[in-house]
Parts: structure tokens; sequence; C-alpha cells
């Protein structure tokens, strides 16, 4: 199947090449035939740059995207990285917090049962 395919890619790539020779005598006159003989000559050669100035088009718009793309990544896993050193940091702080209340009710205890002892 791949064989198919590229036998295709490469009968349009004759046809096309083939076809701008053609075109290129006409316009040079080495065709040997008038130009009158092909008045849409003149559309198709139009229709043939307006499509290659979109193909150039295309592959510039699709340079700029993917920097867009890169550059959006980029920032994305600059936020990431920078949330989860914070939310270590917050669970660091959080340890800390709960190591203190359970100091602290330890001594509250402590004192409660000293004052009950008397």
């Amino acid at each position: 199947m791949a064989n198919f395919y590229a036998l295709v890619n490469k009968c349009d790539y004759v046809y096309l090449n083939t076809t701008r020779h053609i075109i290129k005598n006409i316009k040079d006159g080495q065709g040997g035939v008038a130009m009158e003989e092909y008045p849409d000559l003149q559309y198709f050669q139009r229709r043939i740059q307006e499509l290659e100035d979109k193909v150039d088009q295309l592959r510039l718009s699709r340079r700029v995207l993917m920097n867009l793309v890169e550059k959006v990544e980029k920032e994305k896993a600059f936020f990431l990285t920078r949330l989860e050193k914070e939310n270590r940091r917050l669970h660091r702080n959080n340890y800390k917090y709960a190591c203190w209340l359970l100091k602290k009710n330890r001594q509250i205890v402590e004192l409660e049962s000293k004052i009950k002892g008397r």
C-alpha cells in the first residue's frame, strides 16, 4: 500500500512539473500552439500562482503557530514547576504548624494535670 502512495505522489509530482513545463513553453512561445487555443491558460496560471502563494502563507502560519505552541508549553512547564515548588513549601509549613500545635497541646495537658494534681 505504501508503494501505491509513493507511486501516486511521484505521478502527481511528474504531472505538476510537466504541466509547469508546458505552460512555460507556451508562455515563451515554444509550445507550437497559439495562446488563443488555450483561453483558460491565463486563468490557470493565475490560479496556480495564487495556490502557490497560499501554500507559502500556510507554511509561514504553521511556523508561527508552532512557535506559539512551543512558547505556551514552556510557560505551562514553568508555571507548573512554580506551583509544585509552592505546594512543597506549603506542605512543609503545614507540617511545622501541626507539630507546633501538637507541642502546645501537650503543654496545655501537662499544665492542666499539674493544676488538678495540687
